[in-house]
């Protein structure tokens, strides 16, 4: 698992093709929300002809406009002169949006396992970059850097930034991701019942995984996930700007640097 991914896209182009009698490949192209904009997500899903031998459950087949819940891992690389993210896909769960499409709260979440590159370094007051080198095999070998940007001052994170076991493998379950300009940046979340990061060396089994448990109002196969009161709801909104403030404040800051070192 050197990069996993769980989302909501919304798929937006799809092509299907027949690699032998048995499998379907759908390569499709879906959008994930980050802030108030739209980021897209190259997929690529592989699953049995056959409906006896496909669960529907975790492998519904991609329509055009409709909304899933897709998990898998996911390398960065350099495509035809274009940079993008792509998945090859390991669950996929159709939905129903409850909700304004505005509103959906489940942004995209990334796990990853990846060895630390140098020291961090400070943004802001209250934010700092690690470099974190990641591999994997898909279809070819994959090497590429994401950038974690974490709150430092926070007592869960700050010790990373005395920390010199650099070659040490680091597993981290974080939140938002985006590519501004050429790098890819993943955001550490400040609740610490959303997300963690520990260090241990790489071949060690013994990294634990936190689940985010945020809110995603949809409705899945019919039933209704979560159900909330008007209260609860605005009480979330509320709670979910200033979070949206902080980061699109810090996005505008790693925008900014970045256009100035490319000067």
């Amino acid at each position: 698992m050197p990069c996993h991914v769980d989302t909501i896209v919304k798929i937006n182009q799809i092509q299907q093709t027949y690699k032998n009698e048995t499998k379907l490949t759908i390569y499709a192209t879906g959008t994930y929300p980050v802030e108030s904009e739209d980021h897209k997500l190259e997929m690529v899903l592989f699953i049995p002809i056959n409906d006896e031998e496909r669960d529907p459950n975790t492998q519904s087949i991609f329509k055009k406009n409709e909304f899933y819940c897709v998990s898998g891992k996911i390398v960065f690389a350099n495509f035809n002169n274009n940079l993008k993210l792509k998945m090859t896909v390991t669950s996929s769960t159709h939905l129903t949006i409850k909700r304004d499409i505005g509103s959906n709260r489940c942004p995209l979440k990334a796990s990853l396992v990846g060895i630390m590159q140098d020291m961090p370094t400070e943004i802001d007051d209250e934010n700092a970059i690690i470099n974190v080198l990641v591999e994997d095999y898909a279809g070819q070998n994959y090497s590429f850097i994401i950038k974690i940007v974490f709150p430092y001052r926070n007592t869960r994170f700050k010790h990373l930034m005395n920390n010199t076991r650099s070659t040490e493998s680091m597993l981290f379950i974080v939140d938002q991701m985006e590519i501004i300009e050429k790098d890819l940046y993943i955001y550490a979340e400040k609740n610490e019942s959303t997300s963690n990061l520990t260090i241990g060396n790489s071949n060690s089994t013994r990294h634990t995984r936190v689940e985010d448990e945020k809110d995603d109002y949809i409705e899945n196969n019919g039933k209704n996930i979560n159900n909330y009161d008007d209260e609860n709801i605005n009480k979330n909104d509320e709670y979910e700007k200033i979070i949206n403030d902080e980061k699109k404040s810090l996005h505008a800051i790693l925008k900014n640097q970045t256009k100035a070192k490319k000067r």
